[in-house]
């Protein structure tokens, strides 16, 4: 799907958050220049905002589903959970 929001991490990481018309969620690394996680059905709908908490691993997202969600991405792979 397209593109429908972009955010970037503040807590000194080199990554990427964006969110797509399909509801998935994609986090690129800035530094590998490659996709390291994706949650192609993060939300029922499109992907309507993301956000990084400033200076913590946290993305909120909200979606055309009327979901607002929380990622913490402390997974030892990079991953969110």
């Amino acid at each position: 799907g397209a593109v429908t929001g972009l955010c970037f991490r503040t807590d000194n990481t080199s990554i990427l958050a964006s969110g797509s018309s399909n509801g998935g969620l994609y986090i690129w690394s800035l530094e590998d220049e490659r996709l390291v996680s994706s949650m192609p059905q993060a939300h029922d709908s499109q992907v309507c905002t993301c956000t990084f908490m400033q200076g913590e691993p946290i993305l909120l997202t909200s979606g055309g589903d009327n979901a607002v969600k929380m990622w913490i991405f402390d997974q030892d792979d990079g991953s969110a959970r």
